[in-house]
């Protein structure tokens, strides 16, 4: 039952901003949370993920947004899948390069195949704090150059409605 609870505030909080539950978290609970300083490195997962997160959002929203710096993540891990809820903060270079803090959660699945699916992307939800520039901003050369290309043209609307 301690479990449930715990789970059933996590899941009310969205999964974002949960640092003043985990003294409450039972230890069968596999969730965690990862805040960082200004001398931290990130995980290059976490940066992929952010970034991700962005993207689908820029896409979507005909915007440019670009990853500035990952203030912290939460994750949970059952069995088959793992899900990242990220905080970080995005510069708007069409803004005057005003800093947006932005929520993302993408989610992991697979065990000899990975599937990633972002189904989050958006400003955080509330008033945004027009805060300095942190310190410590994502550093670019961790990024494998594979990551560092364009992207393809995107298909017409009709390219798939050949029958042949």
């Amino acid at each position: 039952m301690e479990e449930y609870e715990f789970l059933v505030r996590v899941r009310e909080a969205g999964g974002f901003d949960i640092e003043h539950l985990m003294d409450t978290k039972p230890s069968s609970c596999v969730i965690g949370c990862r805040e960082f300083d200004n001398n931290d490195d990130y995980n290059a997962h976490i940066v992929l993920f952010a970034r991700m997160g962005i993207h689908k959002y820029n896409m979507i929203q005909g915007t440019n947004l670009q990853l500035s710096c990952v203030e912290k993540y939460n994750y949970r891990s059952p069995r088959v899948y793992s899900a990242f809820y990220i905080t970080l903060i995005a510069k708007d270079p069409d803004a005057c390069n005003s800093l947006v803090t932005f929520q993302t959660r993408v989610v992991e699945e697979g065990f000899n195949m990975t599937k990633l699916s972002c189904n989050i992307a958006r400003p955080k939800p509330g008033p945004q704090e027009n805060a300095a520039l942190p310190r410590h901003s994502v550093d670019l050369e961790p990024v494998d150059v594979f990551y560092k290309g364009s992207l393809p043209e995107w298909p017409p609307e009709d390219a798939f409605n050949d029958n042949i």
